[in-house]
């Protein structure tokens, strides 16, 4: 069977979440936030990513676009291989991302995923600067000619720095075949590999990845714990206030 071109497709990892992404930031769940943001034409289908133990939290979220994945890995990038089955003759782009995000909106997704259809590219990732980068945010390396090549995850936040330094975050997104043989080509060296890691297999494969650029880094914004929750629930009730 031939594979056709439709819509993108998003897939949000639930699993072994510091914090509840059900947890409710001015009476709504960041889950719903972020499914509010995907709520854009350009989005044909929603994966929800969940462990069999706490899928009954999350079939109030099922819809004719949303469908949970239970998956039994602890890691998103090897998961994604469980939800092949998604994706048969599938020939569109995968939106990757967690389901801590709390900052996303619809224009930034619609403006990702434009982005990415009007380039030459297999992926696309959104690009700030900033000069204190947390632990979540990968730094990204580009070659002699400007192009991504490879991004290095924080291990931890940075003290500030003298230049700013520019860097990415979830959401990731990648044309899916490039993104299945990538997966199953650093699977074969190694047994935990990152989404980071994705990247530079990419683009050893000769393929390119372009950077979308963004003003502030607050779409990176996760919720890792408690600190970032109320941080995160300070920041929403000075925007609308």
């Amino acid at each position: 069977m031939t594979k056709s071109y439709s819509k993108d497709r998003a897939l949000i990892w639930a699993v072994n979440m510091a914090v509840s992404p059900l947890v409710k930031i001015g009476g709504i769940s960041v889950l719903q936030r972020i499914l509010d943001a995907l709520a854009v034409p350009e989005l044909e289908k929603i994966g929800l990513m969940v462990s069999a133990q706490s899928k009954s939290l999350f079939e109030s979220f099922v819809s004719d676009r949303v469908k949970l994945i239970e998956v039994d890995e602890s890691d998103f990038a090897p998961a994604i291989l469980m939800a092949e089955d998604q994706f048969k003759n599938f020939a569109g782009n995968v939106l990757l991302l967690t389901a801590d995000l709390p900052f996303l909106n619809s224009k930034q997704i619609v403006h990702f995923l434009q982005c990415m259809h009007s380039k030459q590219a297999v992926g696309c990732l959104l690009v700030a600067r900033t000069d204190q980068p947390q632990e979540y945010n990968a730094r990204i390396f580009r070659d002699e000619n400007g192009n991504i090549r490879r991004l290095q995850v924080f291990s931890e936040p940075v003290d500030k720095q003298n230049a700013a330094l520019e860097i990415t975050g979830f959401p990731y997104l990648f044309e899916w075949d490039c993104l299945q043989r990538a997966l199953y080509q650093i699977l074969h060296k190694q047994q935990n590999p990152q989404l980071t890691d994705i990247v530079e297999k990419i683009t050893d494969n000769g393929f390119v990845v372009e950077g979308s650029a963004i003003e502030s880094d607050l779409p990176f914004f996760r919720i890792i714990d408690n600190k970032s929750l109320e941080k995160a629930r300070k920041i929403l009730t000075k925007e609308n206030s």
